[in-house]
């Protein structure tokens, strides 16, 4: 079953979809998901635009005009292939492994949202935003995780780099000696520090600088490219684990 390709899905929640039905191991769900996110996507920049869009035989129009209009950018006509390729039901790719897919699918994310920008929306700040007021909504830790991994799954850095920030967030929250809500950096090396005193451990403030990564990335302090997300990641899944356990909610790594 192919999830979340209503038309009143937003692109952001296509991408959400996607990713989860790609750590599933849905191949096919993912790349419907994928394609219909640019679908949308390209629907919103070219109202934004006010051209013409008479649905998906306006794809390729709408990505020709704006790749004439920024010549000095990556062009998105190349992702709009790649995304094709994807396109259900007879897209050459739509029946790809898992493993294949997740080399398709970064290309197919960026394409977005790139359309995202086009159309007004500062990708960027939306996700910075959802993050900050997360407070109103929370969630576990693990859901947190569960989301990092779909977003990542889809080379959506942004998103799972927020996910995955607000996991340690949570699990802090979760860990012994906790009076407060841990949602501002010093709380939680309060706690980390507490619990590495009593257990004698020395890496998890170390840990907690670089998973501290995400949060200034999100937020545009600091650049992270693909091939520098390996580490931050690493250490955030470890500290949030090591937070849970402490917490007696260990969960499978």
């Amino acid at each position: 079953m192919i999830a979340q390709t209503a038309k009143e899905a937003t692109p952001q929640q296509l991408l959400n979809a996607a990713g989860a039905a790609l750590v599933k191991g849905d191949a096919e769900a993912s790349a419907a998901n994928l394609w219909q996110a640019v679908v949308e996507a390209t629907a919103a920049a070219a109202r934004k635009r006010g051209w013409r869009y008479d649905g998906e035989g306006s794809i390729r129009e709408v990505i020709l005009r704006l790749d004439g209009e920024c010549a000095d950018r990556r062009p998105t006509l190349p992702m709009l292939l790649t995304a094709e390729a994807l396109r259900p039901p007879k897209g050459s790719l739509c029946y790809l492994s898992q493993d294949g897919l997740l080399a398709y699918a970064p290309e197919v994310t960026r394409l977005v949202i790139r359309l995202l920008e086009t159309a007004g929306i500062d990708y960027r700040s939306e996700v910075a935003d959802r993050m900050a007021d997360a407070g109103k909504t929370p969630r576990s830790a693990q859901e947190y995780l569960a989301a990092s991994e779909q977003a990542f799954a889809i080379g959506d850095r942004l998103e799972g780099a927020s996910n995955l920030w607000q996991a340690v967030q949570a699990a802090a929250s979760a860990a012994p000696k906790s009076a407060w809500p841990h949602d501002d950096d010093g709380r939680i090396r309060e706690v980390i520090l507490d619990l590495e005193a009593d257990k004698g451990q020395q890496e998890r403030m170390l840990q907690f600088s670089v998973a501290e990564t995400f949060k200034y990335y999100v937020e545009g302090f600091v650049p992270l490219k693909r091939y520098q997300i390996a580490r931050p990641r690493r250490s955030a899944v470890e500290l949030t684990h090591y937070l849970l356990k402490q917490a007696g909610q260990e969960t499978a790594q």
